[in-house]
Order: C-alpha cells, then structure tokens, then sequence
C-alpha cells in the first residue's frame, strides 16, 4: 500500500477543493469565477464585497499510531493514520440573490468530498453544509467540512 506524506495530502486535499470549485458550475452559477483562496494565496487578496469568494484551509486534528509492528515497508518505519478537518469558507454579498446562490456554491464545495478519494490513501468523511451562520459585517458566510484520514509512515 503506498501511503501518503504531510505534503502530498495537504496538496492533494486543497487541490481537491480547488479543481471543483473552478470546474465550470460556480461560474455558470454567478457568471464569473469566484476567487478560492488557498493557504499560501490570501496575503495579498483584498475581497470585493460585492462578489462571491472562497478559503480553503485544512487541519490536522489526530496523528495516533496504527500499526504495533514497526515494519512498515521497511525496517524501523511506523504507521501513522492522520485525521484532520477540510474548511472551505464562502463569502458572499449581502442579498436575496446571494444567499440563494451561496447555497449553491456550499453544494458545488461540498460535492469535492462526498464519495470521493484523493492522493494515495486519503478518505474524506462527512463532508456537510454549515448554514445558518450569523452573518458577517460585510456578507454572508457557509462553511463546508469535511473529516479526512490519511496513513503515513516515517
């Protein structure tokens, strides 16, 4: 079984986010590409308020060990099974209009995770909608998450 590393995980979960959310329904959806901002990318991102946007990010909740033995492959090498949380955050203007149409990018979000895999090893789990948020100063906000695993050795 070829397991998966910290940084091919973490690439392979935002990358999962990314693809679908740039698949092709956000902007039939709203009639432009929302931004997703990733990690290493909201330094500089300054949000119109007057448009639809996204964060993603992930976080490592549990790295227990998985396996008594310690050959892994290879003498001396362990298993362990990362758990950890993906959140995509959307923002969107404070309308009528786009609160239907945040909802709509929660399902396009949401469908990244569900029934799906990603990387080597990765399983998502649970991936919901959290609506119901109070709304921010600025706009309205869903949250998409999504309980992953992963196994790692080192």
């Amino acid at each position: 079984m070829s397991l998966d590393t910290y940084d091919s995980a973490t690439l392979a979960i935002l990358q999962k986010a990314y693809t679908t959310w740039n698949d092709g329904r956000a902007s039939t959806l709203l009639g432009y590409q929302p931004e997703m901002l990733m990690p290493d990318n909201e330094q500089s991102f300054v949000p119109d308020w007057n448009k639809h946007w996204a964060r993603t990010s992930i976080q490592t909740v549990i790295e227990p060990q998985a396996t008594l033995s310690c050959c892994v492959g290879e003498n001396g090498k362990r298993r362990y099974e990362t758990q950890g949380l993906c959140f995509v955050q959307i923002f969107s203007p404070k309308t009528n209009e786009g609160m239907k149409q945040a909802r709509q990018l929660a399902i396009i979000a949401r469908s990244a995770f569900r029934g799906q895999r990603a990387g080597n090893s990765i399983v998502f789990r649970n991936a919901r909608i959290q609506d119901g948020l109070a709304p921010e100063v600025n706009c309205f906000r869903f949250n998409v998450v999504t309980e992953y695993e992963y196994d790692e050795s080192n």
